[in-house]
């Protein structure tokens, strides 16, 4: 029985053999999934923003999509955060984002326009200086599908940004937008 796994390529990830689970690597030759590895230059940051981006589906993705997604979700996550502290209105994100993200914006940006009102110095840590992305981090579920992961940050403070972009039509659109 393993004989025949090796002979196949595939991988057991359990050690018991009766339900093992097999994996069969899309990159048959070194084991893992195809990646992509990149950098996206950003005006006010010094040094450029790297991405790696993970294609576990087996449709043909090239690296030039990977790149232009991978900018696509940078813009995405500095956006949402220039909405949620109220420097944007969620009303320009209408065709890159889904109605249900932009709701969820705009409420956290009502919670945290309360916070500002009252809190001067909150206001000062999140208003005034420019979001800075750090990394970017995401997976190809399918060829329609990206979620992806970011690290930012506004001043002193890090946030993380969670993504996901589903193809409609010819258009990516964020489907969900989660800030923390």
């Amino acid at each position: 029985m393993a004989y025949q796994r090796r002979k196949r390529n595939e991988e057991v990830t359990s050690l018991d053999d009766e339900h093992a689970q097999i994996f069969t690597p899309i990159n048959m030759e070194d084991g893992q999934p195809a990646s992509y590895d990149g950098f996206i230059r950003i005006e006010l940051s010094q040094e450029p923003v790297p991405y790696h981006v993970v294609k576990i589906s087996p449709e043909h993705l090239d690296k030039a999509h990977c790149h232009a997604m991978a900018v696509a979700a940078c813009r995405m996550g500095i956006l949402t955060m220039d909405v949620i502290r109220g420097k944007l209105s969620a009303n320009g994100l209408r065709r890159a984002a889904s109605a249900k993200v932009i709701e969820r914006l705009q409420r956290l940006a009502f919670i945290i326009e309360t916070r500002m009102s009252r809190d001067d110095e909150y206001k000062a840590r999140l208003k005034y200086p420019p979001v800075m992305p750090h990394w970017l981090s995401g997976t190809f579920i399918s060829q329609t599908c990206l979620e992806m992961c970011m690290q930012l940050s506004i001043g002193r403070e890090i946030y993380w940004s969670n993504l996901r972009f589903e193809q409609i039509g010819c258009r990516w659109v964020c489907t969900f937008a989660d800030i923390g």
